[in-house]
């Protein structure tokens, strides 16, 4: 094998390619040291060094080839076969031969940004194989910049917005869903670019700074020069999308590229694998800010880990990890806003809050005292920029009617999936129950096929458990799982042998039958691991755990470097068959051996660690010690101390616990509130942070840290107290509601908005567009308070901009708050009336949203996106009604 080895590093090193591909001396030298550490990581055995040698190929796909392998992540080299990377290489360069901007595109750009089948963390699949017809023809004819338009285009046609999990979906199953989340919309859309040969990227900020949440859109490079486009949302032009001016706000943008750093002086982190590239100077005022940080004594610390912590749901979000310098320092380019700067080495710690408007400098000392106290930070996003729309009307009205076309191509697609007479007769002829039959095929969407031949193939076999596996699946899982994976699973899970009758039906289903331990792509492991292992081994791990843990202990080597992508798991069949894996795929593959012996086990909702229960009882693993333990429990109480609005869990506090010098935000279920926690709540004993805020309208947020210690067998009773919105309402400005025309959904006349809100002391107005992602961001917020609204009497209009765009199933989606209606701008009266009073705000940013009196008078204005909205109506509304405005506030409105 060395000698193979010797062979394929000398491929590497040969400067010329027949005069198409030159890698230069430092990059050549950086494949063939990559090379050699891929080796060591998979061992002789591995099938692709055989392949790279001996199958026949080009000199230039060879390679490829070889720089693919060389900067791919473990998982894809384990996971993966080298004949699936083959035909993408030949894919790639056929598209480079065929599209005549193909020899345009420097080596560097074609490198990083073309030949790459993985864009973040999503799954590999066929999409540049199956697609390169259908997306060729597309653009025949085009030039580069509009190629790249129109590929937006036909990604509109294919995929949609909608909010899901934090699972990446593959390209190919995005097309069966016909939806995904923003960063599977971008992956797809580079996907496509890619596809046809044009260098692309996904482009993102990590979390905002003026409201919660996160965005990823896409970038492409033409002729020369990087632009940007939202995925899936197709403008007339490039750079232009809705986050235009949100981006301006920006604390950090940020993309990955495999490979060397191609833009040395955009490198955030740079590892033997991948570049880390800080893009936000491209879109935000920024300003480069040093972190010097001693010791007790005045000495400079290096290698102390600095995070750069945003307030975002809730938490402070590390946006970016650096770390000091023998000199103490630590830099860094962010946009002008509040930062919380967090130090870490060994047990010591230090945080404080960094103002990068003003500061240029900010000095800590490291200290091993932990914090016992309640800190409050005002922390306050940079400026809102105003950007102004020099696009004609004609051409923003072009490309609208462009959209609603491939709205309608999409709705046709998804008219296919099966209908509620479908799923009944399916149903009654398997003897399960329509409604459990209806969620799940309802969820599997363009994946219908593969989840009824599932229930079709087994409701017989498995009478008791085939749906009740299905219903321990995610909606995405439904959208992209096989029934083979399916049936695996079930069928092993039953036999006698590994079904503990002593273990309770609802642990058996939850904790063995139950395929989902985390976020990983759902493999057909329990086969495997019950075949490699064998019978043996399950019954003496069934009586005592210890050989698993030792096996793993043992046999499996653990990487922290080689698989540093985010979310992206190492499936338990290839962590047995390489013997290698990152932490968290260890786990996983524990928590998977044991389900396949027949033993609960899970990583423990609060910490992530793995689990398996014996006797009722639930035990931590310790592969450091080879040992289990139970772990020590406390408790906590929390108190709602008389909050305007209920606090809601991820929105306005969470508990985070201290490992490793920070504390990690407990992944409870986001916007539950207080009551409905268990009261009282066990925990781990240790160290915790309670983290609250409250979002105040100009995306400021008033915030606290309260630190606390949970004792063996204590209940600490947690105050969660909202630090108070400042009670500062007043008149906007007054809309004519009679002057208004809208035309109520569902009937052929107008009406005036006064004669629909009669009687009505405060309206909420929702204008919005719903294929737009803020709009749907803004329906899904107002549904997680909508009983908080209930009862309180206000009236919720929801606007839609024109009848073109209507599309009440959308609406119906979202459990929203009541009483409302639903109507169309028709005339653009609404639009045009708020237009007169705020041009600059409102002007092409949808969601706006407004709070008005029963008379007009406006008390609150947002447009895009600002998840702070349905919280800000609530207060104010709760202000509206105890505090009475005098004649002279509301004459000032007229």
């Amino acid at each position: 094998m060395e000698k193979r080895l010797f062979w394929l590093l000398l491929v590497c090193s040969f400067q010329l390619s027949y005069g198409q591909i030159i890698f230069p001396p430092s990059l050549s030298l950086q494949i063939r040291q990559q090379i050699s550490a891929q080796h060591q990581l998979t061992g002789d055995s591995a099938k692709m060094w055989t392949f790279l040698e001996y199958y026949p190929m080009s000199h230039m796909e060879r390679q490829l080839m070889a720089y693919l392998y060389a900067f791919m992540p473990l998982n894809d080299l384990v996971t993966y076969s080298p004949s699936f990377f083959y035909a993408n290489v030949k894919q790639t360069l056929q598209a480079k031969q065929d599209m005549p901007w193909g020899n345009r595109i420097p080596e560097n750009i074609f490198l990083h940004y073309v030949l790459p089948v993985r864009v973040n963390n999503e799954p590999l699949d066929s999409f540049r194989l199956v697609m390169y017809p259908v997306l060729k023809q597309r653009v025949y004819g085009l030039d580069m910049e509009q190629a790249a338009l129109e590929i937006n285009h036909w990604c509109h046609e294919k995929v949609t917005y909608r909010c899901t999990d934090a699972r990446t979906d593959s390209p190919m199953s995005l097309l069966l869903r016909a939806c995904g989340r923003c960063g599977e919309e971008s992956i797809f859309t580079v996907a496509a670019l890619r596809t046809i040969g044009i260098p692309a990227r996904q482009v993102f900020t990590p979390r905002w700074a003026h409201t919660d949440d996160n965005h990823a859109w896409v970038e492409v490079w033409i002729n020369g020069k990087w632009h940007y486009m939202g995925g899936c949302e197709p403008e007339p032009c490039l750079d232009r999308a809705w986050f235009s001016e949100p981006v301006k706000r920006a604390m950090l943008v940020q993309t990955f590229t495999f490979g060397p750093d191609p833009e040395d002086s955009s490198a955030i982190r740079t590892t033997d694998r991948f570049s880390e590239l800080n893009l936000t100077y491209r879109y935000a005022p920024v300003k480069k800010v040093i972190i010097h940080v001693t010791d007790s004594l005045g000495h400079p610390v290096d290698s102390a880990r600095v995070e750069w912590r945003l307030y975002n749901y809730a938490s402070f979000y590390p946006i970016l990890k650096t770390y000091t310098d023998v000199n103490g320092n630590s830099t860094a380019t962010l946009g002008k806003g509040d930062i919380l700067v967090w130090v870490i080495k060994g047990k010591q710690f230090c945080f404080k809050e960094m103002d990068i408007r003003t500061m240029d400098t900010l000095r800590l000392i490291l200290s091993p005292k932990i914090p016992v106290d309640t800190y409050d930070f005002d922390m306050v996003p940079p400026v809102s920029i105003h950007l102004c729309d020099t696009l004609s009307t004609i051409i923003k009205e072009q490309n609208d009617r462009r959209l609603r076309t491939e709205d309608s191509i999409r709705h046709v697609y998804m008219s296919t999936f099966k209908d509620d007479q479908w799923v009944t007769n399916f149903a009654n002829r398997y003897f399960l129950s329509p409604d459990t039959v209806r969620d799940l095929l309802g969820c599997s969407e363009g994946n219908w096929p593969q989840i009824s031949a599932y229930l079709a193939q087994n409701a017989f076999v498995s009478p008791a458990y085939v749906v009740a596996l299905a219903s321990q699946l995610s909606e995405k899982d439904l959208s992209d799982i096989t029934s083979v994976v399916l049936t695996d699973h079930l069928l092993w899970a039953t036999k006698p042998e590994y079904h503990d009758s002593s273990i309770s039906n609802d642990d058996f289903i939850h904790y063995v039958l139950s395929p989902r331990i985390s976020i990983e792509e759902i493999t057909p492991w329990r086969s495997f691991l019950i075949r490699h292992f064998g019978d043996k081994m399950a019954q003496a791990c069934r009586k005592d755990i210890t050989p698993l843990i030792q096996w793993i202990r043992d046999s499996i080597r653990i990487t922290r470097t080689a698989n540093q992508i985010s979310n992206m798991l190492i499936a338990p069949e290839k962590v047995f068959t390489y013997r290698i894996a990152d932490m968290r795929s260890r786990d996983l593959f524990f928590v998977a051996a044991c389900r396949s012996f027949g033993i609960p086990s899970r990583l423990n909702p609060q910490t992530h660690e793995p689990e398996f229960q014996h006797n009722d009882e639930w035990f931590d693993v310790d592969f450091n010690t080879g040992k289990a333990s139970i772990p020590v429990w406390g408790k906590i109480k929390l108190l709602d101390c008389k909050n305007r609005i209920s606090p809601q869990y991820d929105h306005n506090f969470t508990l985070g616990v201290l490992h490793d010098g920070h504390y990690h935000t407990l992944p409870y279920e986001g916007f539950q509130r207080i009551g409905d926690f268990p009261d009282p709540l066990p925990v781990d004993t240790g160290r915790y942070v309670l983290t609250t805020g409250v979002r105040l309208t100009d995306g400021s947020v008033l915030s606290s840290m309260q630190f606390f210690k949970v004792s063996k067998g204590d209940e600490v009773h947690l105050p969660v107290t909202l630090r108070q919105y400042p009670n500062d309402i007043h008149p906007l400005g007054k809309i004519d509601l009679g002057a208004v025309t809208v035309r109520p959904a569902g009937q052929a006349s107008s009406c005036s908005l006064a004669s629909l809100v009669a009687g009505k002391k405060e309206i909420a107005i929702v204008l919005f567009d719903p294929d737009q992602e803020p709009s749907r961001h803004v329906l899904q917020d107002l549904a997680m308070m909508a009983d908080q609204f209930h009862g309180r009497k206000m009236m919720f209009v929801y606007v839609f901009s024109s009848s073109e765009n209507i599309q009440t199933g959308t609406l119906s989606s979202f459990s929203l708050p009541t009483p409302n209606v639903i109507v169309i701008d028709q005339q653009r009266s609404l639009i045009e009336a708020l237009s007169a009073l705020f041009p600059q705000l409102l002007s092409n940013k949808l969601p706006i949203v407004v709070l008005c009196d029963g008379d007009g008078t406006l008390f609150f204005k947002s447009a895009g996106y600002c998840a702070s909205v349905p919280n800000q109506l609530f207060n104010i509304q709760r202000q509206l009604r105890r505090v009475s405005l005098t004649k002279e506030d509301r004459e000032a409105c007229h």
